[in-house]
Parts: C-alpha cells; sequence; structure tokens
C-alpha cells in the first residue's frame, strides 16, 4: 500500500516555501545546508542579528574565508 499524499501541492502551498536571501551567490545555492553548532556566546549575538543580516553576514564570511585559504577553485 501506497504511503504518503500523492496528489501535487498547489501554487499556494509553495507560495509559502522560503526564498533564498542572499546578495553572495554569483551561483546558484547548493541543494543542502551546512549546520554547525557554536559557543553560546556567539550564537546568542548572531540570533540576535536580524534574519536577513545574519545570513548574508555569515555567507559573507564563510564564502571569503573559503576563497582566502583553498582559492577560487570551481567544480
Amino acid at each position: 500500500m501506497p504511503k504518503g499524499n500523492r496528489t501535487p501541492k498547489s501554487d499556494n502551498f509553495h507560495a509559502h516555501d522560503f526564498k533564498p536571501i542572499s546578495d553572495v551567490p554569483l551561483e546558484k545555492l547548493a541543494g543542502r545546508p551546512i549546520c554547525i553548532r557554536l559557543e553560546e556566546s556567539i550564537d546568542k549575538i548572531l540570533r540576535s542579528l536580524p534574519r536577513e543580516e545574519r545570513i548574508n553576514f555569515l555567507r559573507h564570511l564563510i564564502t571569503d574565508a573559503v576563497k582566502e585559504k583553498y582559492g577560487d577553485l570551481t567544480y
């Protein structure tokens, strides 16, 4: 017996999906996020930032650090 709902979701349903926030990517975002745990004090500071500012800050920081350490590699 099949499991789950086999009817496709409506456009109205998908209108509530989260849209990517960023001014960084020059290419398509990865399909899966990379998640890490931080020290409580750092987490508290980052979570106090507005969502869009926090996302852009972290993407800039990570992108710059990876490019500095490993160069601007493309796969």
